[in-house]
Order: structure tokens, then sequence, then C-alpha cells
């Protein structure tokens, strides 16, 4: 084995002549962030969907921080996915996250107890996970050829509840294909 000197594409197109420019999606771009939060009632049961807040299909989602004020006791599979936002209808139910649990609590002070401040689902699971996806833009996440110019609604759907009701919030970090 060897030391290697390995540069992004980014840096290679700063660095080609002509100069390539880089998308302000992953170079330059704001950072930007949206939060929400739902409760799920004690009587809440399987296959209950949360609606947390839009996309474009031009953004870039970078993380999005899942947090509970209470672990869900037998929460063990929930996915993150994106839906329409007129129809409901899934377009893909856990494009983001498959079967993660909420079992353990999450909370968004992580001072208050020894556990972590969110649990991150864009690339926490090995099943969704590329990490060279990061510049992804959402219709690239869904394998679309172009740019749908859409909007959807990003949820969580709880395949397994589990027992307990309680808050959950959602904090998307992204940039934005504007």
């Amino acid at each position: 084995m060897g030391v290697v000197v390995t540069k992004s594409t980014e840096l290679d197109n700063v660095e080609a002549s002509p100069i390539i420019a880089n998308s302000v999606l992953n170079i330059h771009g704001r950072l930007r962030i949206k939060s929400a939060a739902v409760t799920v009632a004690d009587a809440d049961s399987d296959t209950s969907l949360f609606r947390f807040f839009r996309v474009r299909s031009s953004d870039s989602l970078k993380s999005i921080q899942v947090r509970t004020s209470q672990a869900f006791t037998n929460g063990t599979d929930w996915d993150c996915g994106l839906y329409t936002i007129n129809t409901g209808a899934v377009v893909d139910s856990d494009l983001y996250a498959d079967g993660a649990t909420l079992a353990t609590a999450a909370p968004a002070i992580p001072h208050a107890v020894a556990s972590a401040p969110y649990q991150e689902l864009r690339f926490a699971d090995a099943t969704t996970a590329i990490m060279s996806d990061i510049n992804n833009t959402v219709w690239e996440d869904l394998g679309l050829s172009a740019d749908s110019q859409l909007e959807y609604d990003l949820c969580l759907l709880a395949n397994t509840i589990g027992s307990q009701g309680g808050v959950l919030s959602l904090t998307l970090l992204y940039t934005a294909g504007d």
C-alpha cells in the first residue's frame, strides 16, 4: 500500500483549464434548514404516515435528522421517503431510510440524557445509503432521467410504530436548486 493524494471532482473542476463550473448545490451554495414536529398518539397504528414538509425535485438533501421525545417501545421499523403532495400517493416510501428503529430516544436536548442528539436517516441505512450521492438532487435520488419540476412531501412511515406515543421532530439540511 502506498500514500496517495486524491482530489474530489469539485477540486479537479477548479484546477481544470479552462475551469469547469461547479454546481451551487455542492460548492458555495447556501445550506438551508427545515424542521417540523408531529405528535404520535398512543392509539396510532402500524402503517401510519407522518408528513413533515415539502422538498423540491431540484433540492439536494444533505442530512435528515430525527429526534424523539422518548423511545417508541418496539418501534423498530420506520421508513423515510417521498409522497405526492396532492394525492398522498407513495413515490418511494423508503428512499432515505428503510427499517430505522426509534426504540431508543434521540432527544432534541442532548445534554439532558446520555444518548445521541439525533438519528441520521439520509446516510444511516446501509441498504439506502450511497455516500457518493451526497450531491444528488431529489430527482436523481429517485432515479429519474430529468428534473420532474415537482414538489414532494418528506414523510416517515411507521411500519412497526411501537406501543407508546410521543413527539417526532425531523430536521432537514439541504441546498436548494433555485
